[in-house]
């Protein structure tokens, strides 16, 4: 009778270069999985908030307390259409979402709010700028 390989419960390898760095210090023997867990995630957590809501160009959080709320609208209007003309015109007005501390549109766009107007104007306004 050929026995079946035995299966290990909550065995699990890290695959990223990134969180074996966090780990190189840590003996797998002396912390649980919970800890383990813990560990990376708590990492993890502060990264997302320094890269993703961190503004550095402004030195202020990039999540808006005005802007939020229209975004999350606007996203779900998005996501629940399949017309192309109508994304254009969701899309369009998820741009034209401002807040008075950060330039929101940059989060979309290279350049953000100062892109998009150079890419409305007319070439005579341009010209002007220049």
């Amino acid at each position: 009778m050929k026995k079946e390989p035995v299966k290990k419960a909550n065995v699990q390898t890290i695959d990223d270069p990134y969180l074996e760095s966090i780990l190189v210090d840590v003996d797998p023997k002396s912390v649980s999985y919970e800890e383990l867990k813990k560990m990376l995630m708590d990492e993890l957590i502060d990264k997302f908030l320094w890269y993703y809501i961190d503004d550095p160009a402004i030195g202020q959080p990039r999540l808006s307390d005005y802007g939020l709320k229209p975004l999350v609208d606007l996203t779900s209007q998005l996501r629940s259409t399949y017309d192309s003309a109508e994304k254009v015109v969701i899309v369009d007005k998820m741009l034209n979402v401002v807040h008075q501390r950060s330039d929101l549109a940059s989060w979309y766009v290279r350049g953000g709010s100062n892109a998009l107007s150079d890419l409305s104007s007319s070439p005579s306004e341009r010209e002007t700028q220049e």
